[in-house]
């Protein structure tokens, strides 16, 4: 009678606590490079941008900023673009002075409905609790973008998904 009376529970009890979103996507595998340089420097890679666009680079992550202590950027490129994506960096010396490069990395996307600020907490918590490195987040109206390691996006999604109700039938997230 025990027994019954806990397979009665209701199955919403399973979610309590979780935050609803539209889905979760991962990108293929990508290369991540970040740039630090003095303000002056932002023109190169206004240049830089341009021969990408020109030579039909995609760029599916992308962040600058500008602060009193010069100018930072984080980009990444998918791994198949990056040979050439080095080759242009290494034509403008000024932005490889201050180059860190992480690969593979990847980017998980979460399509929020509502409670975004709510999910970027428990996001930022999983990748604390995980020891994951962040590389980058960037955040739009309809999706936030957490880019990684590639290796441990299966890992991180996991432990996210503790936290979130996604939609029945969701797609695959490769």
């Amino acid at each position: 009678e025990e027994d019954a009376q806990v397979m009665k529970k209701d199955p919403g009890q399973a979610n309590e606590g979780k935050i609803p979103a539209g889905g979760i996507k991962f990108s293929p595998e990508l290369v991540h490079v970040r740039l630090k340089a003095a303000a002056s420097c932002r023109r190169n890679f206004t240049e830089l941008l341009k021969t990408f666009s020109d030579t039909s680079i995609p760029l599916p992550f992308l962040m600058q900023d500008v602060t009193d202590e010069g100018w930072f950027c984080s980009f990444c490129v998918d791994s198949a673009d990056w040979l050439s994506c080095r080759s242009y960096l290494n034509a403008v010396p000024s932005l490889n002075e201050n180059l860190e490069i992480f690969s593979p990395a990847g980017i998980i996307t979460i399509f929020p409905h509502r409670n975004s600020l709510q999910l970027l907490g428990r996001v930022l918590s999983v990748f604390k609790d995980e020891s994951a490195p962040l590389y980058g987040v960037c955040t739009s109206i309809s999706a936030t973008a957490f880019c990684t390691d590639f290796h441990l996006l299966d890992a991180i999604t996991d432990s996210i998904l503790q936290h979130l109700i996604l939609p029945e039938n969701h797609a695959p997230f490769r």
